[in-house]
């Protein structure tokens, strides 16, 4: 049964306990997140460099979790590999989609462990022992030269091939690579996960092992268990239930670890390892959730950061100054009416910033809904985006270009920009007196999410 107790890290995690006498997948109770005026930060809403911070707060946080449970914790040393350009298999990820954004700048996946989860979930649902029956060897070594030979090229489709084929291809591709999705350095505290006797305690340290994850990582392991999540919904057909699915996937992705580095017999670490991938399944929603308590703790070093900055400053301004003059350093009073209003920017928007009355508690998402209401979109900003989305040498046409409030730009989102943070995405349910209380000294942007990082943005 889970604890009360909380961590720096506390993830707000509500459980809803099962009935007696259901079957295995259904004995692990399901969970939401509580809802968090300050808004649900996901791993994507925040900026590269946020991110750092945060895993490497994460690291320290899984040191914690296992010496209070008294885990070694361990890792696998990296091993050398070669990389051979004329093949797809045994190729590391970050490879694959380096290859493919030639084609398509937007991938942000390998397009072929994109195409063959798309694949299977065309045509795998409708039959039974999805990702259990293998395929023939023949067809298998055919379909893998055939990719090889053509993938690249962009010719190749998987129109026709046999659901066991492909899915026995896919987790080949996931078992051959040199780096493996769950990475050698966190294999074994991914498998050491079952040791923890708390489930709510397990949950939250997968969430930090997903959390130190490189990108590219998180994003794959992300479409996976979305896919082990539609199969195991169409279990009646598949008879793959999220039991089987676990023990037919955990060898595939623990492959590179050996028994004996967790002090175990191989029976023991299968066991180990089918049990956290069926937690890594049924509680992926969560997964990619920055914890509250984690975020609170990277403002915290924004503003010792800055605290420093500006006692340097300071110092430096009073040594040029005389004493009579020293009074002009204090603050001037905010005018009245002046505390719950701010300033949002929109560098897509013709307007240059407009003042929102955040006095009556609105949400990020009814701020960005009021402001794009009767605003018109920038020519200029479409051009950027859309030769952005084309690639190199990509543009719309002039004409194609009118400058008017119906051109779709894309979803817009509130960004919370400085101040004691770097950049975050706003949860359109973010209650934005809440988070002006926490972030006064915040610039607030809106803009759609594949605009330019507002590090690199000059607004006008």
């Amino acid at each position: 049964s889970s604890t009360n107790t909380t961590t720096p890290s506390d993830m707000k995690l509500s459980f809803r306990l099962p009935v007696h006498g259901k079957q295995l997948e259904d004995e692990l109770p399901s969970i939401t997140l509580d809802a968090d005026p300050l808004g649900i930060t996901q791993i994507d809403d925040l900026s590269s460099e946020d991110m750092m911070k945060i895993q490497c707060l994460a690291h320290i946080e899984l040191s914690v979790t296992f010496d209070e449970n008294n885990i070694p914790l361990r890792s696998l040393r990296n091993r050398k590999y070669k990389i051979n350009d004329d093949q797809l298999f045994g190729v590391p990820l970050s490879t694959l989609l380096q290859k493919d954004q030639r084609r398509d700048p937007k991938a942000r996946i390998p397009l072929l462990i994109k195409e063959m989860i798309e694949y299977l979930e065309k045509v795998g649902f409708n039959e039974e022992g999805i990702l259990r029956v293998s395929g023939s060897r023949q067809r298998i070594a055919a379909i893998k030269d055939e990719l090889d030979a053509t993938f690249n090229c962009g010719v190749f489709s998987f129109e026709g091939k046999k659901t066991a084929d492909v899915a026995s291809l896919f987790k080949q591709l996931i078992r051959d690579l040199p780096v493996p999705l769950l990475t050698r350095e966190n294999l074994p505290a991914f498998a050491a996960i079952s040791d923890i006797s708390n489930l709510k305690e397990r949950v939250r340290t997968l969430n930090l092992l997903v959390l130190m994850l490189p990108t590219l990582h998180q994003r794959v392991l992300k479409r996976l268990l979305i896919f082990c999540e539609k199969i195991h919904c169409e279990r009646e057909v598949t008879k793959m239930d999220i039991t089987n699915i676990s023990m037919v996937l955990a060898p595939n992705l623990f492959l590179s670890l050996p028994a004996s580095k967790l002090n175990c017999d191989d029976v023991t670490l299968a066991a180990k390892t089918s049990h956290v991938v069926m937690l890594l399944i049924k509680y992926h929603v969560v997964l990619w959730t920055i914890p509250d308590g984690m975020l609170t703790q990277v403002r915290f070093l924004y503003e010792s950061e800055l605290k420093k900055v500006n006692e340097r400053c300071i110092k430096q301004v009073l040594q040029k100054m005389s004493p009579v003059d020293t009074s002009s350093t204090r603050s001037k009073p905010q005018e009245a009416g002046s505390h719950y209003i701010i300033r949002v920017k929109a560098p897509v928007f013709t307007w240059v910033s407009k003042a929102i009355n955040i006095q009556e508690n609105p949400t990020a998402g009814t701020v960005v809904a009021k402001l794009r209401k009767r605003s018109q979109i920038k020519r200029d900003v479409v051009r950027k985006i859309s030769s952005a989305s084309l690639g190199e040498g990509g543009s719309p046409s002039d004409d194609s270009l009118d400058e008017s409030d119906d051109i779709d730009v894309g979803e817009l989102f509130l960004y919370e920009v400085g101040g004691n943070i770097g950049e975050r995405r706003l949860d359109p349910n973010t209650n934005m007196l809440c988070l002006y209380d926490v972030n006064p000294h915040a610039q607030w942007i809106v803009k759609p999410q594949s605009y330019p990082s507002t590090s690199t943005l000059t607004v006008t």
